[in-house]
């Protein structure tokens, strides 16, 4: 497994390092996946998170007995209130608890192909995505906050996977 990206996440107790390589499917127990979820090719939905004001991509946990797809649709039409068209996961994200190696979490990012459906209908079950903001893919970086040189890395990966799809 390549290693795309590795960097640290957090402060003191509650530090993971957060490593980033290309998807390959094999036997892991993801908790959850999440997508940059595309209605156009020039405009991402992001979520809102009420809890702490933040933006993020579509996307979370894996109910039990759900398939990664299963999933994702599920959590784009909570959060998003969309319906999944397409999708393809690029991405395997390890986030391990510093000092714990045996501590970690796999999740899964890829990109999506939404519909928005029409109002503000949002039945996210953890109450914490209050709304949707469609966003010029030119914006998504200050709406994110991730750092620019690793956001740039992982948009430009989506982009490209996403092409080879047409």
């Amino acid at each position: 497994m390549e290693l795309f990206w590795k960097s640290e996440i957090g402060a003191g107790d509650d530090t993971w390092i957060q490593e980033i390589s290309l998807y390959e499917d094999g036997e892991r127990n993801y908790s959850s996946v999440h997508a940059f979820s595309f209605v156009d090719d020039e405009h991402i939905v992001l979520g809102h998170h009420s809890e702490n004001g933040h933006y993020g991509n579509l996307g979370g946990g894996i109910e039990k007995g759900e398939t990664l797809e299963q999933a994702l649709r599920r959590e784009i039409k909570e959060e998003g209130n969309a319906e999944l068209v397409r999708w393809a996961p690029v991405l395997l994200v390890r986030h391990i608890k510093k000092g714990e190696p045996w501590d970690s979490m796999w999740q899964v990012w890829g990109w999506a192909d939404i519909t928005l459906l029409p109002g503000d209908t949002f039945v996210d079950v953890s109450g914490d995505v209050d709304s949707r903001e469609v966003v010029l893919i030119n914006d998504v970086p200050a709406k994110l906050g991730w750092g620019a040189e690793k956001l740039e890395a992982t948009m430009k990966v989506m982009f490209e996977e996403r092409s080879k799809m047409r």
